[in-house]
C-alpha cells in the first residue's frame, strides 16, 4: 500500500515538499489578520 501510494503522490504531485508545507503554515497563521487589514484598508478607500 505504501508503494501505491508514493506511486501516485510522485505521478501525480499531490505531495509537498517540506518546506511547501511549513510557508503554507506560516501562510495561513497569519491569514486573518492579512485579511483583516486588507478590509480595513479597503473600507479606507471608500
Amino acid at each position: 500500500l505504501a508503494k501505491e501510494l508514493y506511486f501516485l503522490q510522485n505521478a501525480e504531485g499531490s505531495g509537498l515538499a517540506p518546506f511547501d508545507c511549513w510557508i503554507c503554515l506560516r501562510g495561513v497563521k497569519t491569514m486573518a489578520l492579512r485579511v483583516e487589514k486588507q478590509q480595513v484598508c479597503f473600507f479606507d478607500l471608500l
